[in-house]
């Protein structure tokens, strides 16, 4: 249901999630004072106005893009809260994932350059977790409240 606050705090994580694609996660520089960009996709190379891909890396790509069809999914399943909660849980292992590969190949690629700095889109996963756990408590405070109707007739 849209009018239910988890949908809310979800579109938000998608949101979160999704602008890990569009905006780099990391900028690095070389000593010819090339610059490099940290994309989902990998590597890539600004050059004379054109980007070039120095390489590809699919692990963020493939699981940014499990992590926002987990948020789709749970939203869809609106009227099985137990599946929901579960669903968020493997939503929570994904973003952890998703933070975990763009940490590991910024510390991997960083020694190849001169100056490199994470962007504010890198830990934009760490608030699509907040948003998560968030959407999970209402999630849980739903199951609560129709568990004690149930009790109650």
């Amino acid at each position: 249901m849209i009018q239910r606050i988890q949908t809310f705090y979800l579109i938000a994580a998608i949101i979160c999630l999704f602008v890990n694609t569009l905006v780099p996660m990391a900028y690095f520089t070389d000593h010819a004072n090339n610059t490099f960009y940290l994309m989902h996709n990998g590597l890539q190379e600004l050059v004379k106005g054109k980007i070039i891909q120095v390489y590809y890396s699919l692990s963020i790509t493939i699981l940014l893009s499990v992590a926002i069809a987990m948020a789709v999914y749970i939203i869809i399943n609106f009227k099985r809260r137990a599946l929901q909660m579960f669903s968020c849980k493997i939503l929570w292992v994904a973003i952890f994932a998703i933070q975990g590969s763009i940490l590991w190949i910024y510390f991997m690629t960083k020694p190849q350059f001169v100056h490199g700095k994470l962007s504010f889109t890198a830990f934009l996963p760490l608030l699509a977790m907040i948003f998560s756990i968030l959407a999970f408590r209402n999630i849980k405070k739903d199951d609560d409240l129709v568990k004690s109707i149930d009790r109650l007739r």
